[in-house]
């Protein structure tokens, strides 16, 4: 397929939204792009136990030793969720990649930033389940078709329910932990969307909860490592089905 019938057919998907894309309405106001953010809701806690005399919960996400990244994705997220009272980022910059590089490697400079005027605190677990979500983030990116979208986090911290114990190491409660990210742009998988010159575009971004703390790991010097994972919401009226991780990187 050529670039030129890619670069239309990408086009078309940030206008009409094809299903499994990232949402990208026109209708902004004075041009601006507008990035909404809400999570997935996640799975129950797994590992949860009423105590026999009464009182709190106990919490028994206690591993001896390091758990693959398959065997958390797929038990550790809900149960390390339960433990987790805050999850607070700083998002410093948010940046696109131009369709025109949709066939061609890239570097840094090729990205766009969408600019705003301070760093943005958020709580990623007190984000709305609702598909309208939150807006985040309200800036100005140059018009065009895009294929990716990336989050600059430079700060990113826990607050822990009750301690939890993990690779021979036992965190607090009610502290704020740092949290070491594995590389500071965090990509959002499924990010397709049109900036019209004139009505700008809202972009929908979800957070999943348990597939981000489901790959927790204890790092160098026991520092706590994870990435935050996003995607785009894909666009439909009772279309439930856009979870898809389309990882474009």
């Amino acid at each position: 397929m050529s670039l030129w019938s890619r670069y239309r057919g990408v086009a078309l998907l940030g206008l009409v939204v094809a299903s499994g894309g990232c949402e990208a309405i026109t209708g902004s106001q004075d041009g601006r792009t507008r990035i909404m953010l809400s999570q997935a809701v996640s799975p129950g806690p797994s590992n949860v136990r009423a105590p026999s005399g009464g009182g709190a919960p106990e919490f028994s996400v206690i591993p001896t030793s390091e758990p693959s990244a398959s065997s958390w994705n797929r038990h550790g997220g809900g149960a390390v969720l339960a433990l987790v009272d805050d999850f607070a980022v700083t998002i410093t910059a948010v940046q696109a990649l131009p369709v025109t590089f949709i066939d061609a490697p890239h570097h840094d400079g090729d990205w766009e930033t969408l600019t705003f005027g301070a760093p943005v605190d958020v709580n990623l677990l007190s984000l709305p389940t609702d598909p309208a979500g939150l807006e985040i983030v309200n800036g100005d990116l140059l018009p065009g078709a895009y294929v990716r979208l990336r989050f600059l986090v430079s700060e990113a911290n826990l607050t822990l329910l009750a301690p939890l114990t993990l690779g021979g190491r036992t965190y607090p409660a009610n502290e704020e932990i740092s949290i070491s990210l594995p590389h500071p742009w965090v990509s959002v998988p499924g990010a397709f969307f049109t900036v019209d010159d004139v009505e700008g575009a809202v972009i929908h971004v979800v957070f999943d909860p348990a597939s981000s703390l489901g790959q927790i790991t204890v790092g160098p010097g026991g520092s706590l490592r994870l990435t935050p994972v996003f995607h785009g919401r894909g666009h439909g009226g009772d279309d439930d089905d856009d979870d898809d991780d389309d990882d474009d990187d």
